[in-house]
């Protein structure tokens, strides 16, 4: 937002009206639903609370799948549920493997410090959350790279056609210019 935005062709959106039935707007909706709870509970992935707070989201996405599921009425974006099902998958991978290191600790909630100890040794990248967001940051990468070699071909498009135009503007100034000396010289 602090740069200039860049020309398009594109249709406005009027999300109040035109988008909101269709399968591209409910698909943008799910991915950027699935990215930001996924990018929030990868900054808790590591704490030892981590399956009481995922706990009321999964039980919310768990119900809104299984609204959904119904053949009549339901949504039909498989695109959607899937990437929803798979942040599910992901959360509670994460909240068995807290479970897992929290049974082996030796003290009572109220210590603080231990609390914060708690798996400061392990890596951050290692936790089953965090896979999910090497895939996004690999997709984007992919993107970006497609657009800026999209981009590249563009401009040397617009050079090649210039070069062109110009090209043909000096032949036809040769050609005309021959034209004129022939023309005069048979005059005089």
């Amino acid at each position: 937002m602090r740069k200039a935005p860049k020309n398009s062709t594109l249709k406005a959106l009027d999300f109040a009206t035109s988008y909101l039935r269709t399968r591209v707007y409910q698909t943008g909706v799910g991915e950027q639903i699935q990215e930001l709870l996924s990018e929030f509970f990868t900054l808790w992935t590591k704490s030892i609370a981590f399956p009481e707070l995922a706990l009321p989201v999964t039980v919310m996405l768990k119900r809104w799948l299984k609204d959904v599921s119904n053949k009549a009425t339901g949504n039909k974006n498989g695109k959607v549920n899937f990437m929803i099902v798979l942040l599910l998958q992901k959360l509670e991978a994460n909240s068995r493997w807290i479970e897992e290191r929290r049974a082996k600790v030796e003290y009572a909630p109220d210590d603080r410090a231990g609390v914060e100890r708690f798996l400061k040794d392990i890596e951050w990248a290692k936790t089953p959350l965090v896979g999910q967001r090497k895939t996004r940051e690999e997709r984007t990468r992919l993107v970006e790279e497609g657009r800026k070699a999209e981009e590249r071909t563009n401009q040397r498009d617009r050079e090649d056609a210039k070069r062109t135009e110009v090209a043909d503007g000096f032949d036809d100034d040769e050609s005309g210019a021959e034209d004129d000396s022939d023309g005069d010289g048979g005059d005089e």
